[in-house]
Formats: structure tokens, sequence, C-alpha cells
């Protein structure tokens, strides 16, 4: 659900994980884990993405 939309967007925004990362001041492994739905981005980081 969210995370195969945040996947769509980072590449249509031509972003990697890490680049992703770094904007959002969080770390990799949290991109992959939202993007994969093992967990759910707090809504800060939402608000971020948006």
């Amino acid at each position: 659900m969210i995370g195969e939309r945040l996947l769509e967007l980072r590449k249509n925004a031509g972003l990697t994980q890490d680049d992703l990362s770094y904007i959002l001041n969080i770390n990799k492994h949290s991109i992959s884990s939202y993007e994969r739905d093992r967990s759910e981005p707090p809504d800060a980081i939402k608000i971020d993405i948006a």
C-alpha cells in the first residue's frame, strides 16, 4: 500500500534509497522497510515525504 506508492514516487523522482534517506534524515534500512511494507513510516515522515 504505502510502500508500493513510495517506491513508485521515489523512482519517478530519480532518487535512490540513499538519496531519500539523506533528504528525510533517516537511515536507508527504514526506507527499505517502508517500501516493502514491513513497517509504516511515522506521521512526521509521511508529512516530510508529502
